[in-house]
């Protein structure tokens, strides 16, 4: 049986390091410690839940897609760069779908 599972290592003790260190040093230097957040507690939900996607896919892919592309892109393979191609529509898409319902929401106000 292979074992395949990554262990934390030094990379999540930097990560907890930083975010602890950052919130000390801001409390201790000039008391101006304060939590920032989105607009409203539903958004802030579906941000978290979209970057727990994204490490999830992240870990069961073995790595990022956009990685994957660009690496695939500099061995020159078609499947790899119609891939990122997809990637990159699909983005612009999103943003101007968002955009829109941003507008529409703006203009029925």
């Amino acid at each position: 049986m292979t074992f395949s599972t990554i262990l934390a290592r030094v990379g999540i003790g930097l990560l907890l390091g930083v975010i602890l260190g950052a919130a000390a040093a801001s409390s201790l230097s000039k008391k101006e410690f304060n939590w920032q957040s989105f607009n409203t507690p539903k958004q802030t939900g579906s941000y978290f839940l979209g970057a727990a996607l994204m490490g999830v896919g992240g870990v069961l892919a073995y790595g990022s897609t956009v990685g994957a592309g660009l690496a695939g892109i500099a061995s020159l393979s078609i499947a790899d760069i119609i891939a990122l191609a997809a990637i990159a529509l699909g983005g612009w898409a999103t943003r101007a779908l968002l955009a829109e319902k941003k507008s529409a929401t703006i203009v029925a106000h």
